[in-house]
């Protein structure tokens, strides 16, 4: 019998364009296409980011709304939406996204919206101006400081990972009692450096992987 997991998509993300990969999906139409795929080789919710109609990443209701319709008419994979301000949007917009998008998921950055404690405040300024985050490659032992975290086996827990060795880290998540997230969100190359050709064959690729392993999606999304 095989582990059952959470497997969240991530197919979007609001910095990337079609320069960054052709298959990157940003209409509501190709993100509803793109979800429907990957619920079919085992993903069982989405991570939502949306665009204007410019491509230009979005915290609008209305494009929100759109988005989410388009993919409920296709799936019934939970959603989960995106406060992400991405250096275009303050606290003020990421609020009334909260606020106004018909959602009861939703993803919040820390170093974004969080005002206090000053101490972890400047943990992540610190970070955002040496770059941490940019271009980053993610590797399995990055696992090491969350997993030593006290009563992280009394938590359910997804992580996310970027680069290469994505493949690499969620499996070593879902090793050690974890879900995982994936996408072009965060990389769109195996390990050997090959480009996905869309988000559904990343997402393939790591379920067979993950299935090898003795873990599959858990049943009953579709």
């Amino acid at each position: 019998m095989k582990t059952p997991f959470e497997l969240m998509i991530a197919p979007t993300g609001a910095r990337l364009g079609k320069a960054n990969h052709p298959a990157l999906p940003i209409t509501p139409f190709e993100i509803a296409e793109t979800v429907l795929a990957c619920a079919a080789v085992g993903a069982t919710a989405v991570h939502l980011h949306v665009r204007d109609a410019s491509g230009r990443h979005s915290l609008s209701p209305a494009h929100y709304a759109e988005a989410m319709c388009a993919i409920r008419a296709s799936t019934p994979l939970p959603i989960q939406v995106s406060t992400e301000g991405a250096g275009i949007y303050d606290v003020t917009a990421q609020r009334a996204c909260l606020t106004d998008v018909e959602t009861n998921d939703a993803s919040i950055a820390l170093r974004e919206i969080l005002t206090a404690p000053e101490q972890v405040m400047e943990i992540y300024a610190l970070a955002d101006r040496r770059g941490i985050s940019a271009a980053q490659q993610s590797q399995v032992a990055d696992l090491k400081p969350y997993l030593a975290t006290p009563g992280i086996d009394q938590l359910e827990w997804t992580v996310c990972a970027f680069g290469r060795a994505e493949h690499a880290c969620l499996l070593a998540a879902l090793e050690a009692g974890g879900h995982a997230r994936i996408g072009f969100e965060n990389s769109r190359e195996a390990a050997d450096g090959t480009v996905h050709a869309d988000n559904t064959a990343s997402v393939a690729a790591f379920v067979k992987a993950a299935y090898a392993a003795g873990f599959e999606p858990r049943k009953g999304v579709l």
